[in-house]
C-alpha cells in the first residue's frame, strides 16, 4: 500500500475488513479522501474477484466525478489499473440501472423513460389545476377570513394553485418514500369512514391523474426510480444475489441526506451480514426541507451497537478561533438554547485541531479573525456594508479566496448587482449563473422572432441581442436605442426584410441622415434572413447556427452545444412545438429552472480557481467547500428562527388561517391515514417549526465551517425593519467577545 499520513480515525477506517460501520465525520475532516483510500485499500487486498467491485455512492454528480479521480490517483500510485475494481455512482443513477436491467420486475415496458423536473411539474400542475377546478370551494375551508374580497381573488387565482402544486409535490414524494403508489392511497382513503383527511383527498385526486399521465407516456419521475429499484430487488432474490455479488462492499457518501426509501435499497442490497459503510455528518444535514431526508436515519444506523462506529472529529481545514465558534455552537444548542424543542439539532463530536505532525494542519490562530457584527442595518445597507469590507479586503490578498454566503438566491443577487455596478471582481455561483441566464435569454428571443417573424416587437428585440455586447460607449448605446425604435415601427416585418418595388428602409427620414444606423439595420437584416432560412433546421442545429453567430466567448459557445443538446433530447421524447423550447430557456432565463452550463461558474467548481474574485452562493450550495474569508449574512431571526413565540416562518403563508403549514399538516394526514392514527390540525405545524429552526441551526453550522481564516457574521432588521438577531447569532457573538477578553 501507498505509505499514507493518516490521522488515528482514518487509519482505523482503513483497517476495516467487513461489517456494518457508520462514520460521523465533522467539517473538513477528509471524508472523501478517506473513502477513496479505503476503495483503493480493499482493492489492493486481493478481497474482490475478477467480477467485483466496490461500490461507491453519493448524491450528486460532481462528487462522482471527484471520487473517480481520487481512486484512480492512488491506484495509478501503486502501478494498478486505474480503472479496475470499483464502481461511482449516485443513488438515482444506481436505481435507474437497476430498473433498466430489469423493468419487467416492476411492470414497466423496457422503454420506458425518466421525466425531468419542468416535465413533471408541468403535469403535477395540470392535475392540480383540474382538481381544483373540480372543488372550487376547497380553499375556503384554509384561507385566512381576514383576507379581504381582493386579497380572496388574488389568492384564489395566484398563490393558492401554487401552494396546492407544492403540497401536492411534497406529500408525493413523501407517499413514494412509503412505496404508495396512487391506487393504495385511494384504497387507504375509501376504508376511512371518520376524521376527514382533506388535505390529502386533493393530493390522492392529484395523484392519481399524475400517475395516469405518467402510465400513459411510458415515464417514471426522479422519486419513482428509487421505490422501483427497490421493488426489482425484492421481487427476484436470485437477482438481487448477481448484485450482491458483483458489490460485496457498499461505502456510502453524505449519509445524513438519505431518506427512508434510500436507506432501505442500500441496506437490501448490502443483505443482512453484508459490507456496508456509511459516511456523513448529521449537523449538517440540511436539506430535509426540500427532500424527505432526515438525519435521524444515519443517527440510529451509527448509534446501533450492533454497528462498528468510527468518529472523524479532526479536521484542519478552519484555525481554532473558528473551530471555537462552530463548537460553541454546538453546545449551546444542546445545553443552552432557549427552546429545550430545539437541543436536538446539533450533536457532538466536536470538531478537534490537528495533531502538529498533521498533513493538512490548521490556518494558524494569529491569522484568523472571527467577527460578528452586533449592529443592525437594513437589507440594503447590509449588503452594501459587506460589498464595501470585501472591496477593501481584495486588493491586499489575491492569492486568497473569499465569499459572501447568502440564505436564498435573491439575497444572491442583490449582492450581485452591487458587486458589478462598483466594478468588483465576482463570480456568481447560485441556482444558475448569469452568463448562463444571459445566454438561454439571447436564444429565446432569436427563437422567439422565428416563431413569429412578422412580429414588429420580436423583431425589435432581435436588434438589441445581436448588439448584446457592443453599447459599450453612448454612441453605440444612442443608435441601438435609436434601431430599436424604428424596428418597432416597422407595421409591415416584410417589407423590412424581403422589401419588394421599394425599401422600407429608403422610406425613413431619420436613416436617410445617419448613414452608420442604415448601414447596420442592412447588416441585421442580412443576418435575421439567414436564421430565418435556418429555422426548417432541427431545433439543436438551429440553436448552434444562431450561437455561433451571435456569441464570441469560448463558455457561451459550449454553453451553446449543452442547450442544444438537451433541446434535442427533449425534442426526441415528445417536445416537437418551438414555442415549448422557447418556454424552456425563458424558463432558465428567469432562474425558474435549473440548468448547469459549462462556465466557470457552473461547471466542477472549484474556490481555488477564483481568488482574488468574491464568489456568491448560498449557504446551502456552499456546503463541501471552503474559503479563506466567508461573509455570513442574514443571520436574524426571520432566517434563523428559534421556534418562539412571535418569531414568523417561510414555509407558513400570510394567507393560510391561523397560521397553519399546510405542506406538513398534509404529511401528517398522510402518516395518519398510512398508520390509521386520528389526525389533530395544527400539531404538524408545530413539529414543522421545531424541524425547521433546526435545520436553520445546522445551516448556521454549515455556514460557519466553510471558513479557513476569516469569518464575518452580519444581519438584517428585515424589510419592514421589525427583525431582531437570531439567538444563535447572539449567543456566539457574545461567545466571540468574550474568547477575545
Amino acid at each position: 500500500m501507498t505509505e499514507l499520513r493518516l490521522r488515528p480515525a482514518q487509519q482505523e477506517i482503513l483497517n476495516y475488513t467487513g461489517g456494518y460501520m457508520g462514520v460521523s465525520a465533522v467539517p473538513g475532516s477528509g471524508k472523501t479522501f478517506t473513502l477513496s483510500a479505503l476503495t483503493a485499500e480493499l482493492i489492493r487486498s486481493g478481497k474482490l474477484g475478477d467480477d467485483q467491485q466496490v461500490l461507491i455512492v453519493t448524491l450528486v454528480n460532481s462528487a462522482v466525478d471527484n471520487f473517480r479521480s481520487r481512486v484512480r490517483s492512488l491506484l495509478e500510485h501503486d502501478d494498478m489499473l486505474p480503472h479496475l475494481g470499483y464502481q461511482v455512482t449516485t443513488l438515482h443513477s444506481l436505481a435507474n440501472r437497476i430498473v433498466r436491467d430489469r423493468p419487467d420486475l416492476c411492470g414497466l415496458a423496457g422503454d420506458f423513460r425518466i421525466m425531468d423536473e419542468r416535465e413533471t411539474n408541468a403535469l403535477l400542475r395540470a392535475s392540480v389545476e383540474t382538481w381544483l377546478g373540480s372543488n372550487p370551494y376547497f380553499s375556503a375551508d384554509y384561507l385566512n377570513p381576514e383576507l379581504t374580497d381582493r386579497q380572496a381573488h388574488s389568492v384564489r387565482t395566484r398563490d393558492w394553485p401554487d401552494a396546492m402544486l407544492n403540497i401536492a409535490r411534497n406529500s408525493i414524494k413523501l407517499a413514494k418514500d412509503r412505496e404508495l403508489d396512487a391506487n393504495a392511497l385511494a384504497d387507504l382513503l375509501a376504508t376511512r369512514e371518520e376524521h376527514p383527511l382533506p388535505l390529502i383527498d386533493m393530493v390522492s385526486g392529484v395523484y392519481g391523474t399524475y400517475q395516469r399521465d405518467l402510465q400513459y407516456n411510458n415515464a417514471l419521475d426522479f422519486d419513482d426510480l428509487i421505490r422501483y429499484g427497490l421493488m426489482a430487488l425484492n421481487a427476484d432474490k436470485s437477482y438481487l444475489q448477481r448484485l450482491q455479488h458483483q458489490w460485496p462492499y457498499i461505502l456510502e457518501d453524505e449519509a445524513q441526506d438519505s431518506s427512508q426509501l434510500q436507506q432501505d435499497i442500500l441496506r437490501t442490497l448490502a443483505g443482512p451480514g453484508g459490507n456496508w459503510v456509511r459516511v456523513g455528518d448529521p449537523n449538517q444535514a440540511i436539506y430535509e426541507t426540500f427532500t424527505t431526508a432526515n438525519p435521524k436515519h444515519l443517527r440510529d444506523f451509527i448509534n446501533d451497537p450492533i454497528n462498528i462506529d468510527v468518529p472523524m472529529p479532526t479536521s484542519g481545514r478552519s484555525g481554532l478561533p473558528i473551530i471555537k465558534t462552530a463548537n460553541r455552537l454546538i453546545d449551546w444548542v444542546k445545553y443552552d438554547h432557549l427552546n429545550p424543542s430545539l437541543r436536538h439539532a446539533l450533536d457532538i463530536p466536536h470538531i478537534e485541531p490537528t495533531a502538529a505532525n498533521d498533513p493538512q494542519p490548521n490556518p494558524p490562530a494569529e491569522e484568523c479573525l472571527v467577527h460578528f457584527m452586533t449592529s443592525g442595518f437594513t437589507a440594503q445597507k447590509e449588503i452594501t456594508k459587506v460589498v464595501d469590507s470585501v472591496r477593501r479586503w481584495l486588493p491586499d490578498h489575491p492569492h486568497e479566496t473569499v465569499a459572501i454566503l447568502v440564505p436564498r438566491n435573491q439575497r444572491g443577487y442583490e449582492a450581485v448587482t452591487i458587486l458589478k455596478n462598483t466594478d468588483t471582481p465576482y463570480v456568481e455561483f447560485l441556482q444558475s449563473s448569469s452568463a448562463t441566464r444571459r445566454t438561454s435569454g439571447a436564444l429565446a428571443h432569436c427563437l422567439k422572432f422565428i416563431n413569429a417573424p412578422d412580429e414588429p416587437k420580436y423583431l425589435a428585440t432581435l436588434w438589441n441581442v445581436w448588439h448584446r455586447d457592443q453599447g459599450t460607449d453612448e454612441d453605440a448605446k444612442a443608435m441601438i436605442s435609436a434601431g430599436n425604435t424604428l424596428l418597432k415601427k416597422c407595421r409591415f416585418v416584410e417589407d423590412f426584410l424581403w422589401p419588394a418595388s421599394s425599401d422600407w428602409l429608403d422610406q425613413l427620414e431619420p436613416i436617410e441622415e445617419n448613414e452608420p444606423l442604415r448601414e447596420r439595420l442592412l447588416d441585421f437584416r442580412v443576418v435575421a434572413r439567414r436564421w430565418l432560412n435556418a429555422a426548417t433546421l432541427p431545433i439543436d442545429q438551429l440553436a448552434i447556427t444562431i450561437g455561433q453567430e451571435l456569441f464570441i466567448t469560448p463558455a457561451e459557445l459550449a454553453l451553446t452545444h449543452k442547450l442544444a443538446v438537451e433541446l434535442a433530447r427533449r425534442g426526441a421524447t415528445g417536445t416537437q412545438d418551438l414555442s415549448e423550447h422557447i418556454e424552456f430557456l425563458g424558463e432558465i432565463a428567469k432562474n425558474e429552472r435549473k440548468f448547469f452550463g459549462a462556465t466557470e461558474e457552473d461547471a466542477g467548481f472549484d474556490p481555488e480557481q477564483h481568488k482574488g474574485k468574491v464568489v456568491v452562493t448560498t449557504m446551502h450550495k456552499g456546503k463541501g467547500l471552503e474559503w479563506d474569508r466567508v461573509y455570513l449574512l442574514a443571520a436574524n431571526s426571520y432566517g434563523f428562527p428559534s421556534a418562539l413565540p412571535g418569531d414568523q416562518f417561510i414555509p407558513e403563508k400570510w394567507f393560510v388561517r391561523d397560521k397553519l403549514n399546510l405542506d406538513a399538516e398534509a404529511q401528517d394526514q398522510l402518516m395518519a391515514l398510512l398508520h390509521n392514527e386520528d389526525y389533530e390540525e395544527g400539531i404538524a405545524t408545530q413539529a414543522a417549526r421545531i424541524e425547521y429552526s433546526a435545520e436553520r441551526l445546522r445551516l448556521l453550522f454549515v455556514g460557519i465551517t466553510r471558513a479557513r481564516k476569516e469569518l464575518i457574521v452580519t444581519w438584517n432588521t428585515g424589510r419592514k425593519g421589525d427583525l431582531g438577531p437570531a439567538a444563535a447569532f447572539t449567543a456566539l457573538a457574545d461567545f466571540v467577545e468574550a474568547e477575545k477578553e
